[in-house]
């Protein structure tokens, strides 16, 4: 079978990469995992608590299991969480009556001063 012209391409980077003609590239690859442990070490140091250097009190918990959010999430992200939550219950904007939601916004809302109170926003 004849040699295709692949065959005799890839004859020749051979040739000149083990002759030095042609350098070879090395490249340091870091695994996913490494990247992956990486952001989690920075998401925890980045906690409120670490900085806090102290742990949740219990209503603190309930305030960020309120919100779906966690110590790691900035002030921003836990503000933005709270505009989607009230926007999704409010009575023009949902098909809900207003009376079963008022309960629940309320919670919201106290749940949002709380951790507002935490991380020193006004």
């Amino acid at each position: 079978m004849p040699e295709s012209m692949y065959d005799r391409l890839g004859d020749f980077l051979k040739d000149a990469l083990d002759s030095g003609e042609i350098p070879q590239y090395e490249a340091n690859y870091f695994s996913f995992e490494n990247k992956v442990e990486e952001h989690d070490e920075q998401k925890k140091n980045s906690s409120i608590f670490f900085k806090l250097k102290r742990n949740p009190n219990p209503k603190e918990e309930r305030a960020f299991s309120k919100l779906e959010c966690t110590p790691e999430n900035s002030f921003e992200e836990i503000k933005k969480i709270y505009h989607q939550k009230l926007k999704q219950l409010h009575p023009d904007t949902s098909n809900v009556k207003k009376s079963e939601n008022t309960e629940e916004m309320i919670e919201l809302m106290n749940a949002y001063e709380i951790l507002k109170a935490l991380y020193g926003e006004e």
